[in-house]
């Protein structure tokens, strides 16, 4: 049992599992919150939730950066696994990769 499966850390393992749910948390919270923005007038005097500048732009921040956080991920998973492939697994990268 050397194959690159049983080369790959455990704990890179459970990491790559937790932060998948995380990244499917956020995708959920994200579109939960464009539902609200696209489905409530505003309350207020100013123009409607879906034609304010401020709302596009943070919007447009959150979901650079679940997409960030996404690539991160599939990098780091594929920079380990490459290393099991070529029978190297690096414990210090790995881990450093998996805790940032």
């Amino acid at each position: 049992m050397d194959g690159p499966l049983h080369r790959f850390p455990f704990l890179a393992v459970l990491s790559a599992g937790c932060a998948s749910m995380s990244l499917g948390i956020a995708q959920a919270a994200f579109e939960a919150v464009l539902r609200i923005v696209e489905g409530n007038p505003t309350t207020d005097s100013g123009p409607p939730l879906p034609e304010r500048a401020v709302v596009h732009s943070a919007l447009a921040e959150a979901e650079g950066e679940i997409e960030a956080a996404r690539l991160f991920l599939h990098s780091a998973v594929g920079s380990v696994w490459e290393e099991c492939q070529e029978g190297k697994p690096s414990p210090l990268e790995s881990a450093r990769l998996y805790r940032a």
